[in-house]
């Protein structure tokens, strides 16, 4: 995944609220760069940027590692579709995306936030966020806009129904070698 870290919840235990698991650890995880951002760029560094995609569906999860070496994850196309996803932070300029199988099952509201092609998925995949995020990011657009003497505006649909797909947390411990 290069520079990026896959987390999932629902799994090896059932965790019936695991959307709003994954969407808390997401909304924590940006506002803790926020806040040490704000501290590195006042040192003079550069800003740190992330963005986040969750998405929600059936993957296989277990020891896809051998005997040496144990990889406990998950693989499946809403893996990959998330790994997809995170890429459209950037051209929404939103740090916090929902694919359509978080949308689909959510017991909270999301709205769409745009569509694009994926690689690896055909047609066009809609994209959604909380609404928080697409208002923040809103406010930006608008700001800009009217410092152009522009104005538009999108509808957004709103989506929630209760939670259904599921997916699990991968618990990290730090593993050591013994050699002899």
């Amino acid at each position: 995944m290069g520079d990026a870290v896959l987390a999932f919840w629902n799994a090896p235990l059932d965790q019936p609220d695991h959307r709003e698991r994954a969407l808390d650890a997401g909304l924590a995880l940006i506002e803790r760069v926020r806040r040490e951002d704000a501290a590195f760029t006042a040192d003079g560094h550069r800003s740190i940027e992330i963005g986040v995609a969750i998405e929600t569906g059936i993957c296989s999860v277990g020891n896809f590692g051998s005997e040496r070496r144990f990889d406990y994850t998950a693989i499946g196309s809403p893996v990959n579709r998330a790994a997809r996803l995170e890429s459209t932070t950037k051209k929404l300029g939103i740090p916090l995306v929902l694919g359509p199988g978080f949308a689909a099952g959510a017991s909270m509201p999301v709205v769409q936030a745009g569509a694009f092609e994926l690689q690896g998925f055909k047609g066009e995949v809609p994209v959604f966020t909380v609404p928080e995020m697409q208002a923040a990011q809103q406010g930006m657009s608008r700001e800009l806009e009217s410092q152009r003497g522009e104005q538009s505006g999108a509808p957004a649909m709103v989506v929630g129904s209760p939670p259904s797909v599921q997916m699990a947390p991968l618990d990290v411990a730090p593993r050591t070698r013994s050699t002899r």
